[in-house]
């Protein structure tokens, strides 16, 4: 397509009779006409920005990092990067003593003390202190998820969000404690590690039943369900309700087949991540669970469980019947 030089708009809308210099142009324009939505979307801009970012991530990066395979344009950027993993957060906030790997993030973050939200969304008038955190909330009006998981099919607003999402069957844990070795598969998960050795964890908001405390309020409230019985998750398949929305999107899982966490040996792939732990104890060996009485050992706790009722003389079902005599 020839950039036009003139001056002049040959492509015109059929529905508004807008023109365009450029028949891409006019092509965007068209899906606009689809909904109101995507109307006010292409007027904000927030669609030539779904756009843009796609163009943008698409752009070699050659500099990769060889932990979480995470990859940047520049070496500097790939440098900063690595200080994540290494723990190395040499800039401290002097008003909360916050600690930062890189300086650009220090002076990102002093924009919170300084209380300015100078980022403003067009569509909702949310604000934001950060640029980057405003174009990711742009996303959130933008009906486009052009990044697709190529294992479960799930689809993506932004490429970082489908990146991440791969570490689920991939099993990857890049984000490594320096203290206790324990590995995470996000950052915010370390982070939130970390809070248990600094001693700094706090869980204000106490359970009244049986005293279990918690960070958040929202956290308490769903705990409160287990003694109240309330569940008001429910299946729309099989009408199973369920007291947390976790539960109900993991049990949405059996009714679709999907079945995202795989094994990295033989590729067998699990609808949680329970099974797929237990699953892993077959190709490791281990033999976890001991019986107290006669000290046979099994690999699942379902096959514990079985064994002791034995000991018990309880009467077993057929299929426990056949499970205990594998």
């Amino acid at each position: 397509e020839k950039i036009i030089h003139n001056g002049t708009k040959p492509f015109k809308c059929d529905s508004c009779d807008k023109v365009f210099a450029h028949k891409n142009s006019l092509k965007i324009h068209k899906e606009a006409h689809k909904n109101k939505v995507s109307s006010n979307l292409e007027r904000s801009g927030v669609l030539h920005h779904a756009k843009k970012q796609q163009a943008i991530q698409t752009i070699e990066k050659s500099f990769k990092c060889t932990i979480c395979h995470k990859t940047y344009k520049q070496k500097g950027y790939l440098n900063q990067h690595i200080q994540i993993h290494r723990g190395e957060k040499e800039f401290k906030c002097n008003i909360c003593n916050k600690d930062f790997a890189t300086k650009g993030s220090l002076q990102t973050h002093n924009q919170i003390h300084q209380g300015g939200k100078p980022h403003k969304c067009t569509i909702c008038d949310k604000a934001f202190a950060y640029k980057s955190t405003l174009n990711s909330h742009h996303q959130i009006h933008s009906p486009e998820k052009p990044f697709k998981c190529t294992i479960c099919n799930k689809a993506f607003r932004c490429k970082t969000n489908l990146d991440r999402h791969h570490r689920i069957h991939s099993g990857e844990k890049p984000f490594k404690c320096t203290i206790c070795n324990k590995a995470f598969r996000y950052k915010t998960s370390l982070d939130r590690h970390h809070l248990i050795h600094s001693g700094e964890i706090e869980k204000p908001y106490k359970c009244t039943i049986c005293d279990k405390a918690f960070k958040k309020m929202d956290s308490l409230n769903s705990h409160h369900r287990i003694h109240s019985g309330e569940k008001p998750f429910k299946c729309t398949i099989c009408d199973k309700a369920f007291t947390q929305k976790s539960q109900l999107n993991s049990h949405h899982r059996i009714h679709s087949e999907e079945k995202p966490y795989k094994c990295t040996i033989c590729n067998k792939g699990f609808t949680h991540k329970t099974n797929l732990n237990s699953h892993h104890q077959i190709h490791s060996g281990d033999k976890a669970f001991q019986c107290t009485i006669c000290n046979e050992t099994f690999t699942y706790r379902t096959d514990f469980n079985i064994h002791r009722r034995i000991h018990r003389g309880e009467k077993l079902g057929v299929q426990s019947v056949i499970k205990a005599s594998e």
